[in-house]
């Protein structure tokens, strides 16, 4: 049949019915949450876990955009309050992607990237972080 062609969705409305979503949690939350920035900002937040020392359990990354040899670049600040000594500027190429797609993301909405703090502490149960995302000027 001529119409077994078609994606399935295709199908469904051709034959009268309802398309089933391509992203069920993002048609539901349509207008009240914004699911593409809660999963970027957990690539992000798991990038930064894995990127830190294990005994790290709380992170402070900031993330601002600047000029590096003319071209648009992210800077970084890696911190841990009780480790202030082991801190980096430096980030390692999984959390400059997650960056770099969190910033896309913002720029698509604010049209410019204001520069973010994303805070990590670890809760007791030491398997769990909690994240919070301060945004700048």
């Amino acid at each position: 049949m001529a119409s077994d062609r078609f994606p399935a969705n295709d199908q469904r409305i051709l034959a009268g019915k309802e398309r089933i979503p391509e992203e069920p949690l993002a048609d539901l939350t349509s207008g009240v949450l914004d699911v593409a920035w809660m999963r970027l900002m957990n690539e992000l937040t798991q990038a930064l876990i894995q990127y830190t020392p294990p005994h790290f359990k709380t992170i402070h990354c900031k993330i601002t955009e600047g000029l590096e040899q003319d071209q648009r670049a992210l800077f970084y600040d890696i911190q841990c309050p009780e480790f202030s000594d082991e801190g980096s500027t430096v980030a390692n190429d999984r959390v400059h992607r997650a960056a770099t797609s969190v910033v896309q993301h913002l720029t698509a909405e604010r049209g410019a990237f204001p520069g973010i703090i994303v805070r990590l502490n670890l809760r007791l149960d030491g398997k769990n972080w909690l994240h919070s995302v301060e945004f700048l000027k």
